[in-house]
């Protein structure tokens, strides 16, 4: 349609366009002025109709190229969308399975703590049935300290119950007993309390007694332990910078070491247990309320 009226346009152009007065003045005879007059407007509203045809197919022509820009737009955009959610995927998944994967490590690190832990609970349970039998003459030199220091009418240990002061201030973050962990599904006791605290913090022995032991036992870290009498002795684990050593008197809250995390895989705290005749107590009994 178009083909055919640009072929008009330019035969129009090179031949020149006569007007309709001079076709009809340029008739050979009326009856050929009649049939040009009545051709012309035969002609004249075809090509009417036709330049209006082809603005309406123009009109719908150019709606759809501006839809198929549109749509266009669209898949690129959607394309892009869906090359971002892949990299986006793709990144998540590299996250995860490093998460995974430190999960592992930190599940074995875990198992690796709490046998440790075991150990050590073991290892202490044997140090304060050692400490029991070789009590006579450690005894000995307590009562002779306190026999100094006049402290000879101090009430003995089995009557502070409850009203012994805490080594540290700050919050139990694990209580005493046994406890079941569902990442690990394993079942672990804990011989004392954790107390958090910030790394440096004072700790202060409970009450006087005659330290009987400052070493390294892998799962508690550096430990301190005193021997009160009467079979009692209170433990201090994970400390760092000793202040005391063995076989010497310490008064009650004098400082012992300090707060540290050696040993700890939870970061800076104060393990902290209670003993009385080989047996295990719950420390937040003897301790005050607070």
């Amino acid at each position: 349609l178009v083909d055919r009226y640009a072929k008009r346009v330019t035969y129009t152009y090179k031949k020149g366009r006569l007007s309709d007065l001079e076709k009809l003045l340029d008739a050979k005879s009326w009856r050929q002025a009649v049939y040009r007059a009545k051709y012309i407007k035969i002609i004249s509203e075809h090509d009417r109709s036709l330049a209006v045809e082809i603005r309406s197919n123009l009109t719908e022509i150019e709606a759809k190229r501006t839809v198929m820009e549109r749509e266009l737009t669209d898949i690129k955009k959607i394309d892009k969308e869906k090359s971002s959610r892949k990299k986006w995927l793709e990144q998540r998944r590299r996250v995860r399975n490093k998460e995974l994967d430190n999960l592992k490590r930190d599940r074995q690190k875990m198992f690796v703590a709490l046998n440790e832990r075991k150990k050590a609970a073991q290892q202490m349970a044997s140090i304060i049935s050692r400490l029991e039998r070789e009590r006579v003459a450690r005894i000995a030199e307590l009562e002779r300290r306190r026999k100094e220091m006049e402290l000879v009418d101090s009430a003995p240990f089995t009557e502070l119950k409850g009203k012994l002061p805490w080594p540290i201030d700050g919050k139990v973050i694990s209580r005493f007993g046994t406890y079941h962990n569902p990442v690990l599904k394993t079942v672990t006791e804990n011989t004392g309390i954790d107390i958090r605290g910030s790394e440096g913090t004072e700790v202060r022995s409970i009450y006087d007694g005659i330290v009987t032991t400052v070493t390294y036992i892998r799962g508690y870290g550096n430990t301190v332990i005193l021997d009160h009498g009467d079979s009692f002795y209170s433990v201090y684990t994970h400390v760092t910078e000793v202040e005391v050593e063995e076989n010497s008197y310490v008064n009650a809250r004098d400082i012992i070491a300090h707060v540290g995390d050696s040993g700890s895989l939870e970061g800076a705290k104060l393990h902290f247990e209670i003993w009385g005749n080989k047996d295990k107590l719950n420390p937040e009994l003897w301790l005050r309320k607070r």
